[in-house]
This record gives C-alpha cells, structure tokens and sequence, in this order.
C-alpha cells in the first residue's frame, strides 16, 4: 500500500520533524509538512507507538476469548481483545501474540 502511495505521488514531504515527548510506551512528534498541492502544514501531530498485537481469539466451542480490566483514563472496568507490546525476546507477532494470550488468560499454554 505504502508503494501504491508512493507512485501516486501523494506522499506528504516532511520538512522538519521534533519530538515533543518520548518514552517506552509514547512519542509524540511535530511535522511540518509540504502536500503534493504545494500547501503546508506547520503543525501536523503524530503519535508514535512500538509494534503492538491485539489479538482475537475463540475456542473450539466458538466463544470469543476477552479480557476485564481496569482502565484508568475512563476509570472503568472494560472487556477487551487481549493485547500487549512485542518483545524484542518474540521471534514474530504470532509468538507475541500467543505469549499475551497465555500471560493474560491462560489460554494457549499447550
């Protein structure tokens, strides 16, 4: 897709990058981009986060697999796909994803 892009000469020319904030779980950065029409924008925000799985998993008895927990930015306690950061330890995204769905459910250990 990012070829498709690419050759449709729509890609957005970055002209200056700054990071406002990095840590282990968020960077956010400032672009100042030029579009293919020749406009800019001076302030185009971007929220960078490392490779991330979420993954959607059913039994053989086809009942989907969610986890409970509590989410402090709404102060709920929410059912959710499971999901987790990849490890630079995974070998892909599909061992992140089993190691996440053992660690927070229990499923998939054998």
């Amino acid at each position: 897709m990012k070829n498709e892009v690419k050759e449709a000469g729509k890609m957005w020319k970055v002209l200056e990058s700054v990071y406002l904030y990095k840590d282990n779980w968020l960077t956010a950065r400032k672009d100042r981009v030029l579009l293919p029409n020749g406009n800019q924008i001076p302030s185009f925000y971007i929220l960078e986060y490392p490779t991330w799985i979420n993954v959607l998993a059913v039994t053989k008895d086809r009942k989907y697999i969610f986890v409970r927990q509590y989410r402090h930015g709404i102060q709920e306690v929410r059912y959710e796909l499971c999901a987790g950061v990849c490890d630079p330890t995974d070998a892909s995204p599909m061992e992140a994803a089993k190691r996440e769905l053992s660690e927070e459910t229990g499923y998939g250990k054998g």
